[in-house]
């Protein structure tokens, strides 16, 4: 398998990478964004809100895991930045866009759905959390379509329709189109 080169070029040319084929990559007016979960486990155990508090935290660890040499570096080319935790917003507002592609990629197959605001809710309650933030919310809300659409089709109901919350079975039920 081809590998990758990287070569700092002339301060005013930016940055080459030459890849196995032999291209040249040119990286000028590029940035990079490496990512780390270095103290993510500890500050998320922590309640407070204070963005301070959360990002010393995070910072302590990586003056921990990485050598001094390297976090200089890295503060030259512009720092080190912590992200801020996503709140119930911005929690919402990905489980829109999640929910809109899932939606999308059923109506290609045929299974015309749209969702009510009580199945929306039901979906951010049980994807939404301030401990590991939006990495359960796109299983919470495949799962919950899923199994709306693959009850429906198991009692040969017509999977077509409004997926709204089912209390009794505590997930999502569909509707037909009339009947809402």
């Amino acid at each position: 398998m081809g590998g990758y080169g990287f070569a700092a070029g002339h301060p005013d040319k930016g940055a080459e990478l030459t890849a196995a084929d032999g291209r040249l990559i040119n990286f000028t007016d590029s940035y990079f964004v490496m990512t780390s979960n270095l103290g993510a486990k500890e500050a998320m155990r922590s309640r407070t809100n204070n963005y301070t508090s959360f990002k010393n935290t995070v910072l302590q660890y990586v003056t921990l895991a990485m050598r001094p040499e390297i976090i200089g570096r890295l503060s030259k080319l512009g720092g080190i930045h912590v992200f801020r935790r996503l709140g119930e917003p911005e929690q919402r507002a990905l489980a829109g866009f999640h929910i809109k592609r899932v939606l999308e990629r059923m109506a290609r197959h045929g299974c015309h759905l749209e969702l009510s605001e009580s199945a929306f809710e039901y979906i951010v309650r049980n994807g939404y959390s301030a401990e590991y933030g939006a990495r359960n919310m796109e299983g919470v809300i495949m799962k919950a379509i899923q199994e709306a659409v693959s009850t429906a089709a198991r009692v040969r109901q017509q999977v077509s329709g409004r997926l709204i919350e089912n209390p009794d079975s505590n997930g999502l039920t569909i509707v037909r189109w009339p009947k809402f």
